[in-house]
């Protein structure tokens, strides 16, 4: 396995807990890719912080064959104001600046960066375990149409769409 991250402080950690994998401290704008191409590519709470998203996923796409899946998990944009007042109450450590995107921008950025939605989840209406009640929220109410777009995760799995021809002329400013 290899993992990439920009963190330095990061990836010393994973080298640390995981000394039989490859980690590589680079942004993911700048990853070289493999020798061969990767079956999964995970992206956990990374596309918040990317500056300019679309190159960094023509990047990543570079790392897939045509059975290549990227699962992509992030925040849900409705808990901005949730976060920042926590991490103003010192419930939550500051992150950095985010990108806070919609599903469908998302969906619009891997469809330029050539990566096709295949399925879309959202999960997790309460990330606390308050006496079993998160747990009950989680497996009951946060499946219900209409409640379930409060889900704290956005979860994308993506194909490549391999015809689709580089376009270097696109664009996208949010």
């Amino acid at each position: 396995g290899v993992g990439d991250d920009f963190s330095e402080s990061m990836v010393d950690i994973a080298r640390e807990r995981h000394p039989e994998l490859d980690f590589r401290q680079q942004a993911m704008e700048e990853a070289e890719p493999p020798e061969e191409p990767f079956d999964y590519v995970l992206m956990i709470q990374v596309l918040g912080e990317v500056v300019d998203l679309v190159p960094a996923l023509k990047n990543v796409r570079r790392f897939c064959h045509p059975r290549t899946r990227l699962i992509t998990v992030n925040f849900n944009f409705l808990w901005k104001k949730f976060f920042q007042v926590a991490a103003g109450l010192g419930l939550k450590t500051n992150a950095p600046i985010q990108n806070w995107l919609s599903p469908d921008e998302l969906r619009d950025m891997l469809s330029l960066a050539g990566f096709e939605s295949c399925i879309f989840k959202r999960r997790m209406m309460s990330p606390l375990k308050v006496g079993g009640l998160g747990h009950l929220v989680n497996r009951g109410l946060s499946w219900f149409p209409l409640l379930n777009r409060l889900n704290l995760l956005h979860i994308h799995a993506c194909r490549p769409v391999m015809d689709q021809p580089d376009r270097e002329d696109t664009s996208v400013s949010v």
